[in-house]
């Protein structure tokens, strides 16, 4: 495993925000990404300002909510979604976030010659959240 990527985000107040990341290995083979995948942002101050989290698959998601990590295990794709209720909640500025993953990884036994996976937790993501501030309000 390799050291988190880092990158800069930038995020409008009040609006939508969706962004796509697609893990792959050094082959550009996906890994395989269970839940739980979760990313906080946090102001200057240690302050959570953004949490997001994934469901289990097969998991009961309730009525009027929309999950805000989404994920694909076969291709290795993580979707964040942050609808503009809650973008319009965090205050214009920078936040620094990062982003753990689940996933599953092939292990092979020396002694029996065994292959089976087991569930690995890396830090894939890290760096600046800019929330930029918005203008036009009521909307």
């Amino acid at each position: 495993m390799t050291e988190a990527a880092y990158a800069d985000i930038s995020i409008d107040q009040g609006a939508d925000f969706t962004m796509q990341v697609i893990w792959t290995d050094p082959a550009n083979e996906p890994y395989e990404v269970i839940h739980p995948i979760r990313l906080q942002a946090r102001a200057a101050t240690g302050q959570v300002m953004l949490d997001l989290t994934s469901y289990a698959d097969g998991a009961e998601i309730p009525e009027g909510v929309q999950p805000t990590i989404t994920y694909n295990s076969d291709s290795g794709v993580i979707q964040l979604q942050v609808p503009y209720s809650l973008t319009s909640t965090i205050p214009h500025g920078e936040l620094y976030y990062d982003l753990f993953t689940t996933y599953r990884a092939p292990v092979y036994d020396l002694t029996s010659g065994v292959e089976s996976s087991t569930e690995r937790r890396a830090k894939i993501l890290t760096g600046k959240i800019t929330v930029e501030g918005r203008v036009t309000k009521d909307v």
